[in-house]
């Protein structure tokens, strides 16, 4: 699905900032969880985010919250399993989640998109890498159509800081062109 190869999606966050391009500064600008977001306009429905109005898991702060639970969710996307879900999600953070908290910070996500019931623990990965591969494959071609340099790095890209409000223009138009709706 992703387009694989460049150099610059080999480099860290922190090096990367430093790319120009015509010399001129760049911006990366990140879609990551867009995920969530092509299963909610393919059910016809809005993405509610990840923002719970309270703290549910005691010793977390909001944003280290908000952040679990993005990270819970993609991996749920992604597993066929509550349990391989619940494995992955720990692998991958710092945070030490007992199953019961994870089952939280799910149930209190789905009270926000409720939507998204039967999307996880369903491995959707595969279908949806493939939407967003075309939608970059869509952004990639306007940018190289008007001769401007854009880098895709798998849910992001790095544009010239003067070119953000055409990759949000061209973003949606993409949303409209491969998924009916922006």
């Amino acid at each position: 699905g992703w387009f694989y190869g460049g150099f610059w999606q080999q480099i860290g966050k922190n090096f990367r900032k430093d790319i120009y391009m015509n010399d001129k500064p760049t911006i990366e600008v990140d879609y990551k969880g867009i995920h969530p977001s092509i299963l909610s306009i393919n059910r016809g429905k809005a993405f509610n985010g990840y923002e719970l109005n309270k703290v549910i898991l005691p010793g977390l702060n909001k944003e280290q919250q908000a952040k679990a639970l993005k990270l819970l969710i993609l991996t749920a996307l992604s597993a066929s399993s509550k349990q391989q879900a619940y494995k992955a999600f720990r692998a991958s953070s710092d945070l030490p989640l007992k199953d019961r908290e994870l089952v939280q910070l799910i149930n209190s996500f789905l009270e926000l998109n409720p939507h998204l019931t039967d999307d996880l623990f369903t491995d959707q990965i595969v279908n949806l890498m493939y939407q967003d591969s075309l939608i970059t494959e869509y952004v990639i071609k306007k940018f190289t159509y008007s001769d401007i340099p854009i880098l895709s790095i798998h849910d992001s890209f790095i544009v010239q800081y003067d070119q953000v409000l055409n990759l949000k223009k061209y973003m949606s138009e993409a949303s409209k062109a491969v998924l009916g709706k922006q």
